[in-house]
């Protein structure tokens, strides 16, 4: 998927909020099928928080280390 850059987004941010469990239920809901087609205009209608950027930061960092202590474990 591409998304534009506005300046007030973090790209790993917005990747993993699009990849969380929740959102995928709701794009699957809208599609009627047991595998949803992401499109711009479900994209538009999908409920994302959006706090201010050093916050996405922090939380796309948190997000990606415990990824990577779940890679060292499992």
């Amino acid at each position: 998927m591409w998304l534009q850059y506005l300046g007030f987004t973090e790209s790993s941010y917005i990747e993993l909020s699009l990849d969380s469990s929740i959102i995928k239920q709701l794009i699957d809901s809208t599609s009627g099928t047991t595998v949803g087609t992401l499109t711009i205009e479900k994209t538009k209608k999908l409920p994302l928080a959006v706090p201010p950027l050093a916050e996405q930061k922090r939380i796309s960092l948190f997000i990606e280390n415990i990824f990577n202590v779940l890679k060292m474990v499992c």
